[in-house]
């Protein structure tokens, strides 16, 4: 539909969907306008409102304004180069331990497999969370979170009929996690009243140490909230870009043999671009919104207040004037350093760019390596993938089955 739009009105539409009215911006000129808008006119917090049963009221991705500059400050240190950098053996390590537990021989999703070593990464790495069963609860919560936090029609259907509400399963998921979360709060602030800072303390230790300019850490519910963003909008994520870079890969036996053979050495210029090209055909995040506050210009039109501005990372990365042949997977246009400015925007872009993008840029990179390194893998499927919804986050459908040939 949206490329249908483009080819009929060009880089600038507007969609009335039943909700607020959006116009979808999709030439990197516009793109880079709408990121780079004053926070004033252009309100990406209040764009995410219909995230919030999802996320909390106290995200970063709910806040604007001298709100979200607090968020951000707080937030910046525990994800600083050094620190991700620190994190590197670790997910390293993780990675091994699932992937040598992988089948052998027989077909299995490789997305699930992704984001249980995913989830595996945060609750250990950023959580500090050494108790197995307390991981796998977690893990179970959040799973029962993101599936029902997007009901199949049928199933709403199904429930209208019987009087009953198809968001049942969703509260009661939410309710689960946010107890298991408060449960683990709680337990880093009884460390020392406010967790713990010092060098081999975990992120969520970070986090609760953590003060603004007035001295002030965050609240438990704040903590609760920005937990909730890392775990959904973090390892979700991760998980759907190692998985369409997998589908892609696999896809293609000559490059797929090249990027084992890499993996085996030292740098890894070829799987890095593999991943942009990933990024840029599967994003995982097709399009990101800002509320208009104030009347806004997009060319020769002006936009009024109370509408959405949105950037389709769906459409930007498949723009013809920008990508050869954008349709096909080819990871070589980003060798050499080549990034596409305001074309390629897996992270957002302009002072809402994704704080956590060095942290996941580094998982996927040690596990894509691991992957390769470690594992022989064929495809099972021979037609390419759509994207499949799953909360906030897009993947492939079907979840890439796979495998393991030695």
């Amino acid at each position: 539909m949206l490329e249908a739009c483009r080819r009929r009105y060009g880089d600038a539409f507007t969609l009335r969907p039943g909700g607020p009215t959006r116009v979808v911006v999709s030439h990197p000129e516009l793109i880079r306008a709408v990121f780079t808008a004053p926070p004033e006119v252009a309100r990406a917090g209040e764009s995410n409102v219909a995230l919030m049963p999802i996320f909390g009221s106290r995200s970063i991705l709910l806040s604007d304004g001298d709100d979200h500059l607090r968020k951000r400050r707080l937030l910046v240190g525990p994800f600083h180069a050094r620190r991700i950098e620190a994190a590197k053996s670790a997910v390293e390590r993780i990675a091994d331990e699932h992937v040598a537990s992988w089948p052998r021989g027989e077909v299995f999703k490789l997305h699930e497999r992704l984001r249980a070593l995913s989830f595996d990464v945060l609750t250990r790495v950023i959580f500090g969370l050494d108790d197995r069963r307390m991981r796998e609860d977690v893990a179970l919560a959040f799973d029962r979170l993101m599936r029902a936090s997007t009901p199949p029609s049928r199933r709403q259907l199904l429930y209208r009929l019987s009087g009953r509400s198809p968001w049942d399963a969703f509260w009661t998921a939410k309710a689960e996690a946010e107890r298991l979360l408060a449960e683990r709060i709680a337990a880093v602030r009884a460390r020392d009243g406010h967790g713990d800072g010092d060098g081999d303390a975990s992120i969520l230790d970070l986090l609760a140490a953590a003060r603004d300019e007035n001295g002030r850490p965050m609240s438990d519910d704040e903590l609760r909230d920005e937990l909730t963003t890392l775990i959904v909008a973090g390892h979700e994520s991760t998980a759907s870009t190692l998985a369409w870079l997998f589908h892609f890969v696999l896809r293609d036996h000559r490059l797929y043999a090249e990027l084992r053979s890499e993996s085996a050495g030292g740098d890894t210029p070829r799987l890095d671009a593999a991943i942009a090209e990933a990024q840029r055909l599967g994003p995982v995040i097709p399009w990101m919104g800002r509320a208009l506050a104030e009347p806004f210009a997009v060319r020769d039109w002006v936009v009024p207040a109370g509408m959405l501005v949105v950037a389709s990372a769906y459409l930007v990365h498949r723009q013809p004037d920008v990508y050869d042949d954008p349709l096909r997977f080819r990871p070589d246009r980003f060798r050499d350093g080549n990034t596409f400015g305001y074309a390629f925007i897996p992270f957002g872009g302009g002072p809402r760019r994704c704080l956590g993008a060095g942290f996941a840029m580094l998982e996927v990179r040690t596990i894509a390596r691991t992957v390769l390194r470690g594992v022989d893998l064929r495809s099972a499927r021979r037609r390419p993938a759509r994207p499949e919804r799953r909360g906030p986050i897009y993947a492939p459908r079907g979840g890439v089955p796979v495998r393991v040939v030695a």
